[in-house]
């Protein structure tokens, strides 16, 4: 239930969407004589949300803040990788053409499989299945599973199932996973995901296994001032309300033990 309550507040609060929610609510309101008032206060919030939304300089510093929350940590000794969903297009035709569909976080395997030659003995844990209220086409996992054969990686050192559809699920899988083997796990995952992601496992029993955050997918450079406005902006604040909104809601029903992770105790340990 609280999978399906997720996806469907989070199509309603997603920046696009909300304006023209509010542009609807301003339509139906300026009808109502008795209503003007609020239907003027409506149309001021629309234009402060296209305003804003669409400086280029505040959505960069904004999604730039959050993707440097977290920095590269990496060990002499891995045991191993844990991948977070994420990285593919569930498309059926690729997949039954033995093509691997990427997406915009397609670093996510990329740098996995990196991480793979550059520990030849390390292993990997991938458990994602599909983020999607009505999932079509391959899993998560069964595009991993191809995205590894054609770079000819040994199955035995891959530990990749359909588990889990969220974050949260995922770090219930893995924690399970990894604090029965012990040692020094790479986390490989998006840069603005990796402060939520760690939250999760801080939140885990992971005995004494230990978490090495490895952020990928950087979207945003250093923020210099500037008055370019483009409406595309827009999109950058999907990411930001979507992380954001995810720490807050996985700590008020429970799922971790603080609102923010401690990210000064690196790395990740129970």
């Amino acid at each position: 239930m609280f999978f399906i309550l997720s996806k469907v507040f989070s199509f309603f609060i997603y920046p696009l969407h909300f304006i023209f929610g509010l542009i609807l609510l301003y339509i139906f309101l300026k009808k109502i004589k008795i209503l003007k008032t609020l239907s003027k206060f409506i149309l001021f919030i629309i234009i402060a949300c296209l305003l804003i939304g669409g400086s280029s300089y505040i959505s960069n510093y904004l999604l730039w803040n959050l993707e440097n929350k977290v920095k590269l940590n990496i060990p002499n000794d891995v045991t191993g990788i844990i991948l977070l969903g994420g990285s593919f297009n569930n498309v059926e035709k690729s997949f039954q053409m033995k093509h691997v569909s990427l997406n915009e976080a397609s670093e996510r395997i990329v740098e996995a499989y990196y991480l793979l030659n550059k520990f030849p003995k390390a292993s990997l844990i991938m458990v994602a299945n599909s983020g999607s209220l009505k999932p079509k086409g391959p899993s998560e996992a069964e595009m991993a599973r191809l995205f590894f054969e054609k770079f000819n990686v040994n199955k035995d050192r891959l530990f990749i199932e359909p588990l889990a559809n969220n974050t949260y699920q995922e770090s219930i899988f893995i924690s399970e996973y990894i604090s029965n083997i012990g040692g020094n796990w790479i986390l490989v995952t998006s840069a603005s995901h990796m402060p939520r992601s760690i939250n999760l496992f801080q939140s885990r029993n992971l005995n004494k296994a230990l978490i090495f955050p490895y952020p990928t997918d950087y979207s945003s450079d250093k923020p210099k001032p500037s008055f370019d406005y483009h409406l595309i902006n827009l999109g950058k604040y999907k990411k930001l309300i979507h992380e954001y909104l995810g720490i807050f809601v996985y700590w008020i029903t429970g799922r971790t033990k603080d609102f923010w992770p401690n990210l000064d105790v690196m790395p990740v340990k129970s």
